[in-house]
């Protein structure tokens, strides 16, 4: 398992300027729904965009921390 806190850390610091949304769906901390604005998205499709995210969770998968994550990304509209 892997707190709420320590994945949104793991996600921002992979990420420019990310806003990050998490919700645990099971109350295990191992199942969560994201969402995960950046900059870093910019100009990228969506797979690709799945596929980033995928790279910064990475280890934990790996060790099944995270055995299950739902993926909403976007890019932010600048201001």
């Amino acid at each position: 398992m892997i707190s709420p806190t320590d994945l949104e850390a793991l996600l921002k610091s992979g990420f420019n300027q990310a806003d990050v949304a998490l919700m645990d769906l099971t109350g295990a901390q191992n199942h969560y729904r994201l969402f995960i604005s950046s900059p870093d998205f910019s100009g990228k499709p969506l797979i690709e965009q799945h596929r980033m995210v995928y790279q910064v969770l990475g280890d934990v998968l790996k060790d099944e921390r995270l055995h299950a994550i739902e993926i909403k990304t976007d890019v932010p509209t600048p201001a």
